[in-house]
């Protein structure tokens, strides 16, 4: 499930908590600090189950390719069919500066359809 929106910041995450201590209710915190009640009810639930404000470390390695990237791969292979994964590693290297293997040119065709 992809995400809305964006993460709210240490210093924002750590009022939560001292409005929270001092008894306001979620939905004053939230009008206080101009986010959705349910974000302020997440970050009291995590502190107090995990302990922790600060959110969690990413997973995994990041992406190699951009969205534009990957458009520019799709479009190769749109305008000519049989090109191996070879010759566009080639090329994809020489336009864009970037290292990368044939299994992600062939990853990122598959992803595409």
């Amino acid at each position: 499930m992809d995400r809305k929106g964006q993460n709210s910041t240490l210093e924002t995450r750590k009022l939560v908590i001292i409005q929270h201590g001092k008894g306001e209710t979620y939905k004053k915190i939230a009008e206080l600090l101009n986010m959705k009640p349910n974000t302020v009810g997440d970050i009291v639930r995590r502190y107090k189950n995990e302990g922790r404000i600060e959110p969690k470390k990413q997973l995994g390695q990041p992406k190699k390719l951009t969205a534009k990237e990957e458009r520019l791969i799709v479009r190769k292979i749109k305008a000519n069919p049989r090109l191996r994964a070879p010759k566009i590693v080639e090329e994809v290297r020489i336009e864009c500066k970037k290292q990368i293997s044939a299994s992600t040119i062939r990853r990122t065709i598959k992803a595409y359809g």
